[in-house]
């Protein structure tokens, strides 16, 4: 039996679906950490990058706390911040 928990990393601004999942996850060994945006999920990104399993992305999300809408511009954002991310760590 596999006892391994693994880390998901979930920026969504959509809090009912993530809940939705919680107790599913748990079943599963799978430890959700949820952010609402993406200002507030990158230092624990940055910090937990070597025992995160995956990374989920709500492709229309906030960029920051105070957005009063999602960005048109989320996943570009994302996605050159993770680069940089995985070339640093030579991944």
């Amino acid at each position: 039996m596999n006892n391994a928990i693994y880390k998901v990393l979930w920026i969504d601004d959509e809090t009912d679906i993530v809940q939705g999942y919680q107790l599913l996850a748990g079943f599963r060994n799978i430890q959700l950490i949820h952010f609402e945006n993406w200002r507030e999920a990158l230092p624990t990104l940055e910090k937990e990058f070597d025992e995160l399993t995956a990374i989920i992305l709500d492709a229309n999300c906030k960029l920051n706390e105070n957005d009063l809408a999602p960005s048109e511009f989320f996943l570009g954002n994302v996605l050159s911040s993770l680069m940089r991310m995985f070339g640093e760590r030579h991944r």
